[in-house]
């Protein structure tokens, strides 16, 4: 799962748990990859969406890669209910597209790892 500022997860865990220091984190990351037990359990809360409101107040829709919003809407409704969003790789060109200067070349194929790497990415 994606986080986006994991460090300061790693600060904010391990200071509830351990009493550790940002410093202590900060070695304990510099030093590479290690795993940390952590004494209490921590309740995780995961939320996903499949529409949002971009930085210029427009609806944007995304599409519904886990099929949760059929099933949500056949829970609330009563019934089967098909909710149309967009493909993930249209949503990749577009993505690339909002993100290129206007006079950068034709658009490359997204490939699989470009599609994971960026499923959780805004």
């Amino acid at each position: 799962m994606r986080v986006a500022d994991p460090r300061r997860l790693a600060e904010v865990l391990l200071a509830q748990d351990k009493g550790w220091s940002e410093q202590q984190v900060g070695s304990l990351l510099n030093g590479g990859t290690r795993e940390v037990e952590l004494t209490t359990r921590i309740p995780v809360h995961v939320t996903y969406f499949t529409a949002m409101v971009d930085g210029q107040g427009n609806l944007r829709t995304l599409g519904d890669l886990y099929g949760l919003d059929t099933r949500m809407g056949a829970s609330l409704f009563g019934g089967k209910v098909q909710f149309v969003t967009p493909r993930y790789d249209d949503e990749i060109r577009a993505m690339r597209a909002r993100q290129r200067p206007a006079s950068s070349a034709a658009p490359t194929r997204s490939t699989l790892v470009d599609a994971i790497s960026n499923i959780f990415s805004p």
